[in-house]
This record gives C-alpha cells, sequence and structure tokens, in this order.
C-alpha cells in the first residue's frame, strides 16, 4: 500500500485555451495529466463496487452547480491523448456548451483547484479499496482508525491563495467545497490564504457543527518586523462554538 501524497496548488493565472496538451511544463497540464493518470488506476483496478460509489467527476459537477457556475463539466481527451478540451453545460438539454476559456480567470483558477481536489479523491478512493482488500473481514470503522493512526494518509491538497480573482461570495462558498471534501472524501488540506470571507465562513461552519474545531489549525503567520515577543507563526485556533481563540495578528487587515 502506498501512501497518500501531496498535490500543490500556487497562485498561477492559468492560460484560456480551446486545446490543453498535457506535455506542456505548467501546472495546469501536469494537474490535467495526473487527473487522467489517476482516473485511469481508478477505473482500471477498482472493483466494479466501488466504481459504482463513486463517478469520476462527481465532486466536480456537485460543486460547479453549487456555485452557480455550470450544470456539469466534461473533460475530452483528443489526438491520442496530447490535447484536452473543457466545456461547461448550462443544463441537461444543452448539447453545445461553451468552453473553459470563456469563463474568465476566477472560474479557470477555480477549476484547476477543482481537478486537484477530484484528483485527490479519485485516489482517495482507490486506496479505501486497499485498505478493505488487505483488512478484510474488519469493521470498516476500525480500518479508519488504522488508517489516522499511520503513516497511511488520504491524499493532501495544498492550495496558495486560493481566493485570488475569485468574487467574497465565492470566496467564503469555497470554504464549504473544503469542508465537504475533508468530511465526505477524508482529503486533508494546506491553505495559505489571505480571505478574510473563507476564514469566517470555516468559523461558520464550526458553530453549525458541520466540522469539529479540533479539525483545523488556524495559524497566522506575523511579519517579518514584528514585536520580540511575537513568534514567527502564531496559532490562532478555534473555539468549539467558531469563534477565535486568539485574535489576527498585526497587520491582516
Amino acid at each position: 500500500i502506498t501512501p497518500g501524497s501531496l498535490s500543490y496548488s500556487p497562485t498561477n493565472i492559468i492560460q484560456p485555451k480551446r486545446l490543453y496538451s498535457l506535455e506542456d511544463n505548467n501546472d495546469f497540464s501536469r494537474t490535467l495529466k495526473r487527473y487522467y493518470e489517476t482516473k485511469g488506476l481508478y477505473e482500471n483496478n477498482s472493483a466494479p463496487r466501488f466504481r459504482q460509489r463513486y463517478q469520476p467527476c462527481t465532486f466536480i459537477n456537485k460543486w460547479m452547480k453549487n456555485l452557480e457556475i455550470a450544470d456539469h463539466i466534461e473533460i475530452k481527451s483528443h489526438a491520442e491523448g496530447f490535447g484536452v478540451t473543457i466545456h461547461l453545460f448550462e443544463d441537461e438539454t444543452d448539447s453545445v456548451g461553451m468552453h473553459l476559456a470563456d469563463k474568465g480567470f476566477g472560474v479557470l483558477q477555480l477549476f484547476a483547484v477543482l481537478l486537484k481536489i477530484e484528483t485527490a479523491i479519485l485516489e482517495a478512493q482507490t486506496n479505501e479499496e486497499l485498505y478493505q482488500y488487505n483488512y478484510q473481514g474488519l469493521n470498516r470503522e476500525f480500518i479508519k482508525y488504522l488508517r489516522g493512526h499511520s503513516q497511511l494518509y488520504p491524499a493532501t491538497v495544498a492550495l496558495e491563495e486560493p481566493e485570488c480573482h475569485l468574487h467574497p461570495s465565492l470566496q467564503s462558498k469555497f470554504a464549504d467545497m473544503i469542508v465537504d471534501a475533508n468530511k465526505q472524501y477524508g482529503i486533508h488540506f494546506i491553505i495559505e490564504s489571505h480571505s478574510e470571507y473563507f476564514i469566517r465562513k470555516l468559523q461558520l461552519a464550526v458553530s453549525k457543527e458541520e466540522i469539529q474545531s479540533d479539525d483545523i489549525a488556524l495559524l497566522y503567520v506575523n511579519p517579518k518586523k514584528r514585536a520580540a515577543y511575537l513568534p514567527v507563526i502564531s496559532n490562532i485556533g478555534l473555539e468549539s462554538d467558531g469563534t477565535l481563540k486568539n485574535e489576527f495578528g498585526p497587520g491582516f487587515f
């Protein structure tokens, strides 16, 4: 059994294209390539009963709809895998769709993050089957316990300023998306953000008991020029009702 991997998403601006190459030397092309590789492993190595539990792009389509961007998407490989087109469709009757490239930088950036999460979910689903195969006969909750107390964690997605180019309302809903991926599929996240909207929505999720305060480590990186008594990193922390244990450090606002 191999351990889950770490996927990193920088704050780069994805260039809008009608056809994306899997061989280009940029983060988005590498993300697409990894998605196809992980999807192939999932479809080729998972038992039919596992594939029925999760269909590729389920998470992307769910959140494209929740964010009111599109009803569903189509990621289609062309020219023997060296080119990929991505179309968004308004509803089930839409047979033409529109290119992802026509939706603007914010949606492009958001889609790249969604694709990394989707890939992590496919990896986690494949690993879950490996766990159940290797620990046949054990209670599923006990399998989760073994998994949580070993080096074999699910995939982790690291995001740098995912709020870039997003409207404040989408920054807020982004927190809901992260909570959903964690609670439903066990995906772990390391997120660097300047968005108060994102942080406040996480606080609200804790207050509504959608996620536990102990599941979130809220850390503040203090500026280089700071008071001598301040550490480089301060642990703000969250109370069980969602309130902050400590205030933001100087300079956040």
